[in-house]
């Protein structure tokens, strides 16, 4: 897929701030449209409710568990998240370890979705994203 614009994600759940103040709804550029796609559609289904990634327009504190810019200085350099390629979900009905299974025993309704960091590292929000990985199953990352 080319692009993808989510039905039921707003860019500024998904970038910071600033970025949205520089791209606005250009944003969607930065992201890889097939995950985008699984995300918006076969997650939001499955768990009957949209994942929160960012919520600082709602006053939250979460801005960079989307897309992290240039200038941010949480994570890794080359994390997947300065790709466009990764999201750390929260759900308001179901805890991060029962997130993690759920999506690990049912990937194949998500097919975009690679890796996942294992929840003794992500114990508050379940990490997902599309790396280029030669694997048949989703790659579990199991160190920090």
């Amino acid at each position: 897929m080319r692009f993808y614009r989510p039905k039921n994600l707003k860019i500024q759940n998904i970038v910071d701030a600033e970025t949205f103040k520089m791209l606005g709804e250009r944003a969607w550029q930065l992201f890889d449209a097939d995950l985008l796609y699984d995300i918006d559609n076969a997650m939001i289904s499955f768990f009957g409710q949209e994942p929160i990634i960012n919520n600082w327009l709602d006053k939250g504190f979460y801005k960079y568990s989307g897309f992290r810019p240039v200038y941010c200085t949480e994570g890794a350099i080359l994390s997947q998240h300065r790709l466009g390629n990764a999201f750390d979900l929260k759900f308001k009905a179901v805890q991060p370890k029962e997130v993690f299974k759920l999506i690990y025993d049912n990937s194949e309704l998500w097919p975009s979705i690679t890796c996942m960091e294992a929840p003794d590292l992500t114990p508050t929000w379940t990490h997902i994203d599309g790396r280029n990985i030669d694997t048949d199953k989703i790659y579990i990352i199991k160190k920090a």
